[in-house]
């Protein structure tokens, strides 16, 4: 993560999770974001090991003002924190525990990219759930 990310910061070791936050500017707004790996599960907080969980801190996600009743697409409940949702980035089968957790950060900035889009039009260009859409692996090969 510290080589491909320098500017994203190691908040947390605990031996059996890590915890970093950056600074990612998709589009128009800056984002701090929070990425989270565990290798244990914390099912009472929505951690599930080997699967990263990204969460936006700054500024908070907001739903569209134009359709306030409409969720936020793409989004996991955050049993923890509420206003911080988690960012569906991957479909089952799409991330694996061989992946480098550094793949997560452009991910994440393509997410806030659609999410930007979503916030001034109402239409999410990133595909998704039940879209035909296939995200290209990343692999790093040495």
């Amino acid at each position: 993560m510290a080589e491909e990310w320098p500017d994203f910061t190691l908040l947390s070791n605990g031996g059996c999770a890590l915890l970093w936050e950056g600074r990612l500017r998709p589009l128009n707004k800056e984002y701090v974001v929070q990425l989270l790996y565990s290798v244990v599960s914390f099912p009472f907080a929505g951690i599930h090991k080997y699967k990263p969980k990204i969460e936006v801190v700054n500024p908070l996600l907001q739903r569209r003002a134009e359709e306030p009743d409409t969720e936020i697409p793409h989004i996991f409940d955050n049993e923890v924190w509420p206003e911080r949702p988690k960012l569906c980035l991957y479909d089952d089968g799409e991330w694996t525990s061989n992946d480098p957790i550094s793949h997560c950060v452009p991910w994440t900035a393509e997410w806030l990219a659609c999410y930007e889009g979503w916030c001034a039009t109402g239409v999410w260009q990133g595909g998704g759930h039940g879209t035909e859409r296939q995200r290209r692996r990343q692999r790093r090969h040495r």
